[in-house]
């Protein structure tokens, strides 16, 4: 096919409205990833927050606690708490997870601001287990409580 060809086969295709309005979502997509990642590695992207719990009484008791874990704060930045996790399985001491070696001061400071409210709560570092995940951005941390969790004592 000529040049000429495809560039009228382009013509045609982008003037029909369905195509043109996919393409335009395509690029929005594209667009908002790309900035959600170069915001995270200039480091002005909120520091991620995942809670996992493992029984209905637990839900009941992040859920009634999300203000004061959307509050907290961390070289300036308020976390983005994200959707509650409900698991069946888990460590047996709480945790909070991080990810990329990166994110070990952040975290360190994170777990001073948790450790108010969950006192056993202990530094996990995942970055060796997850060093090829590349679907996983610097910032993301995971709180995972242990079964004998049965209050959050926020201050």
């Amino acid at each position: 096919m000529t040049r000429t060809a495809i560039a009228l086969a382009t013509i045609l295709l982008l003037s029909s409205p369905a195509v043109a309005q996919q393409l335009q979502k395509l690029i929005e997509q594209n667009v908002k990833a790309s900035a959600g990642r170069l915001a995270n590695e200039a480091g002005t992207r909120p520091p991620e927050l995942w809670i996992h719990v493992r029984s209905d009484t637990q839900r009941l008791e992040v859920q009634g606690k999300l203000a004061w874990f959307k509050a907290i704060q961390v070289n300036g930045r308020t976390l983005d708490v994200r959707p509650i996790q409900q698991v069946a399985t888990g460590p047996q001491q709480s945790q909070l997870r991080f990810f990329k070696a990166v994110d070990r001061t952040v975290g360190q400071m994170l777990l001073g601001q948790v450790s108010r409210a969950i006192p056993a709560v202990v530094l996990q570092d995942m970055s060796n287990e997850y060093r090829g995940a590349s679907w996983i951005e610097s910032g993301h941390f995971e709180l995972w409580l242990a079964p004998t969790v049965t209050r959050i004592a926020t201050p």
